[in-house]
């Protein structure tokens, strides 16, 4: 059985591999499944209309996204760091990509169910 726990949420995945278990724990230390999709998504957007987000940005809305920012650039092993300072979502001139950091959010983040809509 896979679990991920927090104060708000129990996720439990029961009947899945060992594999997708590995992947599940690992999305999980990056706290997106407890952030609603509208939530991540305008706080990205917040900053990222015109431009990527600059680390500067990252700090400013860490909360919102329950990034742990001191984790990310303290800890280059902790999922934060593995995950938002990985060249994919930075670029050279170390701005994340507004993009990419989407798609993460839209794989990884709540979503509402139609009954709760």
């Amino acid at each position: 059985m896979g679990i991920c726990v927090t104060r708000e949420r129990t996720v439990h995945l029961d009947g899945v591999s060992e594999e997708e278990l590995i992947v599940f724990k690992s999305e999980c230390c990056v706290n997106l499944h407890m952030v609603p999709y509208e939530v991540f998504r305008s706080s990205i957007k917040r900053y990222g209309y015109a431009t990527n987000l600059t680390d500067k940005h990252m700090r400013e809305i860490a909360g919102s996204i329950m990034l742990n920012c001191d984790e990310m650039y303290n800890n280059e092993k902790s999922g934060f760091a593995l995950v938002y300072l990985d060249d994919i979502f930075r670029s050279k001139d170390k701005r994340h990509n507004v993009r990419k950091l989407l798609r993460l959010g839209w794989l990884l983040c709540l979503h509402k169910t139609p009954i709760e809509q």
